[in-house]
This record gives structure tokens, C-alpha cells and sequence, in this order.
């Protein structure tokens, strides 16, 4: 099939979706993702077993004060620094140098903000501390080799949903923010899969219920991703090009969403009688995140909330899993959240994400 993601380089093509439909969709994925993260936290580190033990099938009720995790603050990052790279000369065409710069500071906030200590990931923690020992000049340096952790997924789905960027755009910016941190090819593939998969839902030109389709089609397709955003990362990974890097992760990451597929007629038979994990994986490494997510989202496309709840019940990564599926339903049904969810956020993150949404 054509790749609408790679063709061309002008503003993204909106479909028939009016202006108020796309603000719908963006506060969808914002609070989406929010909402996931904060409903699987409290089960983070719980096995399946336990969250039926103490839960039961459809595991804990969303949480009566809503603490967010790394998941949400770093997506908060990225926003921030597009806000930025915006702010000094635009942000299309795509400057990656003062991108990387931007996202760069706005993660050294991050690492020393006092609400870090919510079990953030140890490659974003290392890549981060050599970033700053080193400097941002020696970024690929910091990049934590042959990491493929979950972080570059759960930062992308936003980027979907910022109708500044281009279709082309998203999935560069999905992958300039990806090697910041984490070096594997398939950490970089499927933050940028992630992102372009949201960008399809926003746009409008992708129903939920196709998502895990459309994602193999796109990535059996291997379409292509800017060389430049990955600077050196694909040297020091070992590989004797960039394409040969990027072809790594275009396997892995096919392969994940294959063993996805065979759980989607089963989940949505027995949506509440089996962990999703077992098919796509745990989530703690980037394309099993993509995988288990997107397959919770398309075998509820119909049920956003339930599909939000199934995705915290799970026994691996439960709430980058949820918060990624809750950025990809958001994206693709708008703002369907209960209001009653949002005056449960903590009141800083109530008030980030409020304006984030409007940006």
C-alpha cells in the first residue's frame, strides 16, 4: 500500500477531519496516555497472578488520585521542547541539531525534577547522567548501547498528535528522540512505528479496529526514516550503515507485531479471560511495548475506557503499556475520558497536560 507517512514533505494531510475534531483527538491522546500511565502504576511490578488475586479479572478501578510516572513526564518533555524548538525558528522543517538540543535540556530538567522517583527507567537515568557528565555535544556517547527498553515508545505517541509536524516529520522526531537514550535499532523502530501509527489515527485516515494491520502493512514496508536524526548511534551499535541498523529493527519489531495478531481474534473473544501479554509480550522492551499496546487498542476500539483498563491489568510494564494504548485510543476516538478522571490528576500535571492539549 502507499505509505502516506513518507510521501512528500508539506503539511500533513488532515483527510475530512475538521479543526475541532483534530483538538478532540489531541486531548484524547494527551489525557489518553496520562490516564494509562497513572491506572497501571500501582500494579507496575505485579504479576498477573497477584493483579487477579487481589483484583480479580478486570483488575484495579482507576486510582481516586491519579499519580503519574516517567511515562508521562518525559511525554511532557518532548511537548515542552517542541514548544521550544518552535519558539526560536519555527519547528517545520524539521531542524534536528536544535531539536536534539531542546529535548536534551528538557530531559536534564526532568532527571533532576524532585517527582523523579517514580521508577523511571535506568537506560533514560544513564544516558541522561552521561549526557551531563560528557556533554550535549556527545549525545551518541551517552546513548545507552544495545538498549531497546520501552522509554523511546511511551515518549512518541504525542509527536502523532502535533499537527506541526509533517507526516514525514513524526516519525524522524519519533526517532531523533529515541537514540537520545537508547541505542538498539528496534528501540528506534518502534518509537517511530508508534508515532506514525497515532499520526494515522489523528489524521483520520486509519480506524482503530485496522491499527494492528496497518502496522505490519507499514513496517513490512520498511519505510524510510532520516539518517541524519540518528547521528553515529548506528556506528557504535556495530552496524555498517544506518540502513543496515534501521533493517535490525524493522525484523524485531515485524516479528513482535506478528505474534500480536494471533492474540487479536482471542482477546476480543475472552477480552477479561487471559493476560495480552502472552502474545505481545511484556512491554519492558520497546517493541513488545508496541506490540501489547496496539494490540489492547485495536481489540478495543469500540471501548476505549475497558480497552485502558485491560491494558493497567496486565502482568508486564503495566502502565507504559497502558499509557501508550491510551495515546494510541485517544488519537483515535478524541477526549471519550471520564471529566471526572482529569480532577484526579495531581494539580501540577493537571494544569501541564491542560496546556498541552490547547497547544
Amino acid at each position: 500500500m502507499e505509505n502516506p507517512c513518507t510521501s512528500g514533505t508539506g503539511s500533513w494531510a488532515a483527510g475530512d477531519r475538521s479543526p475541532s475534531d483534530h483538538a478532540d483527538r489531541r486531548a484524547g491522546a494527551v489525557y489518553g496516555l496520562a490516564f494509562g500511565d497513572a491506572w497501571g502504576f500501582g500494579v507496575e511490578f505485579a504479576s498477573y497472578q497477584r493483579i487477579l488475586n487481589v483484583y480479580g479479572k478486570r483488575g484495579p478501578d482507576f486510582p481516586r488520585l491519579a499519580a503519574v510516572t516517567d511515562d508521562t513526564q518525559l511525554s511532557i518533555a518532548v511537548a515542552r521542547a517542541l514548544d521550544d524548538t518552535a519558539g526560536v525558528g519555527g519547528l517545520t522543517p524539521l531542524r534536528p541539531a536544535e531539536l536534539r538540543r531542546r529535548l536534551l535540556a528538557r530531559f536534564l530538567d526532568w532527571l533532576h525534577d524532585p517527582d523523579n522517583n517514580r521508577a523511571p527507567g535506568n537506560a533514560c537515568l544513564t544516558a541522561l547522567y552521561a549526557v551531563e557528565r560528557l556533554g550535549v555535544e556527545f549525545w551518541a556517547d551517552a546513548s545507552v548501547t544495545n538498549s531497546k527498553g520501552c522509554g523511546t515508545v511511551m515518549r512518541a505517541p504525542w509527536l502523532g498528535v502535533d499537527s506541526r509536524l509533517t507526516d514525514a516529520e513524526v516519525g524522524d522526531a519519533a526517532a531523533l528522540q529515541s537514540v537520545l537514550t537508547h541505542g538498539h535499532a528496534t528501540a528506534t523502530v518502534a518509537a517511530v512505528v508508534t508515532a506514525r501509527i497515532t499520526r494515522e489515527l489523528f489524521a483520520g485516515r486509519l480506524e482503530l479496529a485496522d491499527a494492528l494491520d496497518w502496522a505490519i502493512d507499514h513496517v513490512d514496508g520498511r519505510p524510510g526514516v532520516d539518517v541524519d536524526v540518528l547521528g553515529t548511534v548506528w556506528e557504535r551499535e556495530g552496524r555498517s550503515s544506518a540502513q543496515d541498523y534501521l533493517d535490525v529493527g524493522w525484523t524485531e519489531v515485524a516479528g513482535a507485531l506478528d505474534r500480536a495478531r494471533a492474540g487479536l481474534a482471542p482477546l476480543r473473544a475472552q477480552p477479561w479471560e487471559f493476560d495480552p501479554c502472552q502474545y505481545g509480550g511484556d512491554g519492558w522492551i520497546a517493541e513488545e511495548a508496541l506490540a501489547t499496546s496496539l494490540l489492547i487498542a485495536t481489540a478495543f476500539a469500540d471501548d476505549p475506557e475497558n480497552g485502558l483498563r485491560r491494558a493497567a491489568a496486565t502482568g508486564g510494564d503495566s502502565d507504559s503499556l497502558a499509557a501508550v494504548a491510551g495515546g494510541m485510543l485517544g488519537a483515535g476516538r478524541g477526549m471519550v475520558w471520564p471529566e471526572l478522571w482529569v480532577d484526579r490528576l495531581e494539580p501540577r500535571y493537571r494544569e501541564e497536560l491542560a496546556s498541552i492539549r490547547e497547544a
